[in-house]
């Protein structure tokens, strides 16, 4: 599929649809000339290696990778650009769900960001966002596994942390190793470190064995979808949030108002609208009237559970953390001021509000209630003119409703919220 890379460079590719077993499509963006695409915005010299005073001379030297204004590509780099989409977990995450046999949600985390934007030149590991500190500050005799979780890296082919690297590891470690195989092969077409076709190689002994255990999947054909039916999905999706949401609150009503004030007067403001319509409306209740943006919030701003950020102690009731230990954290309303305690209880004292919000969940449902403004307000000419690019997202939207169906439906129909 031909379209304008998805990063903004402007530049023309053919996006390669390539298909795993298990039924996700990867699209290789590639030049016109067949070669992949190493796109500008896919490395760090797009960002940091030249001054502000040079902008012009950057653009120049790299004119053949890219095919927008200085202005637009001083706008880019000012926002980053496509990259606020890019979230692969960093290692000690990555590493604590493996130990927690969190595998198909790892994955997920890759795939959203593979779905959005592919740059299969971006290394996360020599990046600006990976931390450079690399020293033990913990006795390891004392130390919890969560501490030594938070040291330990994954083990990459190349430990460049490749979009295909993460990808094709995760697919090892579910024994889909043909998937994994690939990945790693797309990754030397790519970027060509020689320790990938070595890896390749490691596979194929390993793929041999599993083939005379088990039998080989069948290939599964992406969905064609159309704005309309993607808009039908996402529907389906957001009423099996509202009673989700519902569930979490224990049918209370106004324990929501009385936590999104905002959300109930918007709610309260549309429904007066509705009433003095000349046009018969729908009966619907309170909860009915929240929009998929504020659905999205609530779930977002219920779930205050994090890692902790540093070594610290509760305020009010002394007791201690350590740095990764999960806490409950809220900023507190028209103050610089923030509730932060380990303990649920003391944390809930002190006006916290945490409910369990699978965050997997939370997170999808964010992307796709920004994909669902995207395909409302586009017009058909938008549609008409850059069909590759709303082809990618009609297929990541049905994938992660299916997604999130089957798990909200299951949660539905059991009531087990907790």
């Amino acid at each position: 599929m031909k379209g304008q890379c998805l990063t903004k460079c402007g530049l023309d590719v053919d996006y390669e649809p390539i298909e795993f077993s298990d039924g996700f499509v990867y699209y290789l963006p590639r030049n016109l000339d067949g070669k992949p695409h190493n796109c500008i915005f896919g490395e760090d010299e797009g960002f940091f290696n030249y001054q502000d005073d040079s902008v012009e001379e950057f653009c120049q030297k790299h004119k053949e990778r890219l095919n927008i204004s200085v202005d637009s590509f001083v706008e880019i780099r000012g926002t980053y650009g496509a990259f606020e989409y890019i979230d692969i977990p960093m290692d000690d995450q990555f590493m604590d769900m493996v130990r927690e046999g969190k595998l198909f949600e790892l994955k997920k985390y890759v795939e959203n960001e593979l779905k959005m934007v592919t740059v299969p030149h971006l290394a996360h590991r020599s990046d600006f966002r990976w931390p450079q500190d690399n020293v033990l500050d913990i006795e390891l005799k004392n130390a919890t596994q969560q501490q030594i979780i938070g040291y330990t890296w994954i083990e990459l082919p190349t430990n460049q942390g490749y979009q295909l690297e993460y990808l094709g590891k995760i697919y090892e470690l579910m024994i889909r190793l043909e998937d994994a195989k690939k990945c790693f092969e797309l990754q030397y077409e790519c970027t060509g470190e020689p320790e990938l076709k070595e890896y390749v190689e490691k596979l194929d002994k390993s793929i041999e064995e599993k083939n005379l255990r088990y039998p080989k999947n069948n290939n599964l054909s992406a969905e064609k979808l159309t704005r309309d039916t993607t808009l039908e999905i996402l529907k389906k999706t957001e009423e099996n949030v509202r009673k989700y949401i519902f569930g979490v609150y224990d049918n209370d009503v106004q324990e929501i108002w009385s936590r999104f004030p905002h959300h109930k007067k918007s709610v309260d403001e549309r429904r007066q609208k509705n009433e003095k319509s000349l046009t018969p409306l729908e009966e619907k209740t309170p909860i009915q009237n929240l929009t998929m943006g504020q659905l999205s919030d609530i779930m977002f701003h219920s779930n205050n559970q994090r890692p902790s950020d540093r070594n610290d102690k509760c305020k009010k009731c002394g007791e201690k953390y350590l740095k990764k230990e999960l806490i409950f954290f809220q900023n507190i309303k028209n103050s610089k001021d923030k509730i932060i305690c380990k303990n649920k209880q003391c944390f809930e004292s002190q006006g916290g509000l945490h409910k369990n919000f699978n965050e997997e969940l939370v997170l999808l449902f964010q992307l796709l209630t920004s994909v669902r403004n995207m395909l409302t307000h586009a017009e058909k000419e938008d549609l008409k003119k850059d069909q590759t690019s709303w082809q990618i997202r009609f297929n990541s939207v049905a994938g992660e409703c299916r997604l999130v169906n089957y798990h909200l439906e299951k949660i539905n129909t059991d009531k087990q919220y907790a």
